[in-house]
């Protein structure tokens, strides 16, 4: 029973939702309801109330309702109130509007010749159709062959013909001259500069293969005329920057310098040549034109005799004749960066301080430094530092050692002699204040803790250093260290303490103090 009445009441309201929607209608935005007759728009149509409401126009068409605002042309097109029409034939530049009817506002646009135009693209009664068509001065002709925006255009004579005031001149009110210091002879114009009339005939002051020229101007190879004070350059191909065209150039001297049969101005001369592209600098000595840099780029210098170019931001000449990045240093003629590397002397080979695998490193971790040669009866060891770290081993109550890789050859007593990389010799420390190592290649062979012990070399060629500490044995007891850490003078002895700038390992320049002489 309580589910029979349920299902009367799902079927009461959904009759009765039927019944509502039937009553109700949705209008989208700007329309109302007209009755059960659907939608209108107010402003175009109307809704006569009644037993059977219905939606008619206020105005029409062409079957197209319009409001009273609007009117209809030739029952075809509907313009606004104000607006006129402008029957359009084809499509013309500038706005290339559609063919047909066309309502427009008349304080933006002009109808002239069943053609639309803004008042600047007017001319009298016509519209400028095209890029090349000026109107001349009298506001009616218009003068094919002159930029739409050209106003320096009149015309001659009754025939119109156009002409540019500041190129040519009207003569006798008939006819259009070239040059604005031509005259008539007889009909014939003539520029009196170059040529006299004589009983209607015109006669060269000067001729150049059949071109007149004045007395202010000479001929070249009878085919170029220049005026008095100017150069000629015989120009060959098309160069930068100014691309001019091949042949023979007159030109003004303190504008332009003619070199290697090239045009070029001051700012892009280099010694005798021009500089021909964007990519090509002048070196310091106003003579080489360095190729790969930026023509602004006013860093660049030549190496040595074969005048390396290079960027003196970025990069050293060594020895006058290797280009090194900054901080680099020479290997038998090879860049190396100190802070990362090291030159071992005898075949003067470049090897890591630290991972040999490293990108910055020049040689693989294979290849490993020559040292000395020793022989043994049971057992060599050979040691390769490739990492550098404090440890506490069980066997031994020292509180830091080199951590090596150790690779243990054994042979026969009569095995012959085995080539072993040299190592930092390691003797017992002195005093307590410094470590065991000896000769040392980096700040990292002095190892030992809480204690300030560097790696100084007292000249700057020396392979191996010393392990001192600065604060305990003086650091320029032998010497010079160039590469000592300091923080006063009164710490390099005789020499001083000076900010030295280099590339680290990562590429980056770093700044530091060291001792260097003075």
């Amino acid at each position: 029973m309580i589910a029979l009445n349920l299902l009367l009441l799902l079927l009461l309201l959904a009759v009765a939702n039927t019944i509502v929607q039937s009553l109700i209608v949705f209008c989208p935005p700007g329309q109302q309801p007209c009755g059960s007759s659907g939608c209108y728009d107010p402003t175009v149509q109307g809704c006569t109330n009644g037993s059977s409401a219905s939606i008619q126009c206020i105005n029409t068409c062409n079957g197209t309702c319009y409001s009273n605002s609007q009117y209809c042309v030739n029952n075809t097109q509907i313009c606004n109130n104000g607006e006129l029409v402008c029957n359009i034939q084809g499509y013309n530049w500038p706005y290339y509007f559609s063919p047909g009817l066309k309502c427009y506002n008349s304080s933006v646009f002009n109808c002239l010749n069943n053609t639309l135009c803004s008042p600047y693209y007017g001319c009298g009664t016509q519209c400028r159709t095209n890029y090349n068509s000026a109107c001349a001065n009298d506001n009616q002709t218009i003068c094919d062959g002159f930029d739409y925006y050209n106003f320096n255009v009149y015309v001659c004579g009754t025939k119109k013909q156009c002409y540019d005031n500041t190129t040519s001149v009207c003569l006798n009110g008939s006819t259009v001259c070239q040059g604005l210091n031509s005259q008539l002879c007889g009909s014939t114009c003539f520029n009196p500069y170059t040529a006299v009339c004589t009983n209607g005939i015109i006669q060269c002051i000067n001729t150049c293969n059949g071109t007149c020229y004045s007395n202010s101007q000479y001929c070249v190879n009878n085919t170029q005329i220049c005026n008095n004070g100017e150069l000629v350059c015989n120009i060959q191909g098309y160069n930068w920057p100014y691309y001019f065209s091949p042949g023979l150039k007159c030109y003004n001297s303190s504008v332009f310098n003619c070199l290697n049969n090239t045009l070029c101005s001051p700012y892009y001369l280099c010694g005798t040549q021009c500089r021909t592209n964007y990519n090509s600098a002048c070196a310091n000595d106003n003579q080489t034109i360095c190729d790969g840099f930026d023509y602004y780029n006013f860093n660049v210098y030549v190496c040595g005799t074969q005048k390396q170019c290079y960027d003196n931001t970025i990069s050293v000449c060594v020895n006058n004749n290797t280009v090194c990045p900054i901080g680099n240093q020479l290997c038998s003629g090879v860049c190396y960066n100190p802070q990362t590397q090291y030159c071992t002397g005898g075949n003067n080979t470049i090897y890591c301080l630290n991972n040999p695998s490293s990108s910055s490193c020049l040689l693989t971790s294979s290849q490993t430094p020559a040292g000395r040669t020793s022989s043994t009866s049971a057992r060599s060891t050979s040691r390769t530092t490739t990492k550098l770290t404090t440890t506490t081993p069980r066997t031994s109550a020292t509180t830091s050692k080199i951590t090596t890789t150790r690779s243990t050859m054994r042979t026969a007593a009569t095995s012959p002699s085995i080539t072993t990389p040299k190592a930092p010799s390691e003797t017992a420390a002195l005093n307590s204040t410094c470590c065991a190592v000896k000769e040392c290649t980096a700040d990292a062979d002095c190892c030992q803790r809480n204690i300030e012990c560097q790696c100084y070399r007292h000249n700057q060629t020396d392979i191996y250093g010393s392990c001192l500490n600065p604060y305990v044995t003086p650091i320029c007891a032998n010497g010079c260290p160039v590469q000592a850490k300091c923080k006063y003078d009164t710490d390099c002895c005789k020499c001083q303490c000076a900010q030295v700038t280099f590339t680290n390992s990562d590429g980056l320049l770093v700044t530091k103090k060291q001792c260097a002489e003075r």
